[in-house]
């Protein structure tokens, strides 16, 4: 059993100029918000996120410098837990990697495939 990830289990530093997008609303499965209450921290095998659940917000974080890339607010209605907008970074200078900082269905791409991709 994998333990929750947490603030505290590595390096993060928040988004410093966070740019929001909203994307048509997503129902997440009990299954799936399961997952992201426990976060993802697996240095030993190599994954380069670090991914924490906080007060119904789920952060990404780049592994290396602890760099924040997306913040991803869980909303619930009615019993259903559900995601329609996100923060990603938008201070080109900071990010490791690059984002489709201008490019909002790139972005939403991107969550899509890191929130519910097969790498949790």
């Amino acid at each position: 059993m994998d333990k929750r990830a947490t603030r505290q289990s590595h390096i993060n530093v928040p988004l410093d100029t966070p740019r929001k997008i909203a994307l048509e609303e997503i129902t997440i499965s009990e299954d799936d918000y399961e997952k992201f209450k426990k976060g993802l921290y697996r240095p030993e095998m190599g994954n380069r996120l670090f991914i924490f659940f906080e007060d119904n917000w789920l952060y990404i974080h780049h592994t290396i410098e602890g760099i924040g890339l997306y913040k991803v607010e869980i909303k619930e209605r009615a019993g259903t837990h559900y995601i329609d907008e996100f923060y990603v970074e938008g201070n080109k200078d900071k990010v490791i990697e690059p984002l489709n900082f201008d490019n909002d269905k790139g972005n939403i791409r991107q969550i899509k495939w890191l929130l519910f991709g097969k790498r949790w």
